[in-house]
């Protein structure tokens, strides 16, 4: 299964924190269990890890609704067999989440919420899309599950919560490992 990963700050990057390393360490352990992986990030990208089962392509900023355009172009290219974006309203401009929201029809989803909204209207009419589009929803810590358990309960169903930390194991096939894997392959 080839799957693509979509986080603007993928390390080493110009700027990274919480969301880059999470990313680094999903893509290492998907890489480990046998996924091809193509990581979409931008071009504050500073690397050139090299490793076979993992492309990383690099998109021009600003990531507005052009770049939305590129990168489904990417996916498209790549024949990718699900998309994972990693997501919070600051990572992406308007004009990107605008034009995503129509390049994500064409890709099975995955959404890892990393804060599901804030910062204006815009931002819970795209969570809602997002939400309603995955097929998965990976929740990165509890305020995440606890906003879907208040206000939109219907889509729990469809979320799993992987937290933030170090609890993705790149080195063993753990039973978490084992279910990191099913989550992303099965949508559950």
């Amino acid at each position: 299964m080839k799957t693509a990963i979509i986080c603007p700050n993928y390390p080493p990057s110009r700027k990274e924190g919480g969301i880059s390393h999470f990313t680094q360490l999903l893509a290492r352990q998907l890489v480990e269990i046998g996924e091809q992986l193509v990581i979409v990030t931008n071009d504050e990208y500073m690397g050139d890890e090299e490793c076979p089962s993992m492309e990383i392509v690099v998109v021009p900023g600003p990531w507005n609704s052009r770049a939305a355009r590129t990168v489904t172009d990417i996916l498209s290219a790549r024949s990718v067999d699900l998309v994972n974006l990693q997501y919070s309203p600051s990572m992406y401009s308007a004009s990107f989440k605008y034009a995503w929201r129509a390049a994500a029809r064409q890709f099975p989803l995955v959404t890892s919420f990393h804060t599901l909204w804030g910062g204006g209207s815009i931002n819970y009419l795209f969570a809602l899309q997002l939400l309603s589009a995955s097929r998965a929803v990976l929740a990165t810590n509890t305020e995440i599950v606890y906003l879907l358990e208040k206000y939109l309960p219907i889509f729990l169903k469809k979320t799993r919560r992987i937290p933030i930390g170090s609890n993705i194991c790149p080195s063993s096939k753990s039973q978490h490992n084992v279910e990191v894997e099913y989550r992303l392959r099965e949508g559950a």
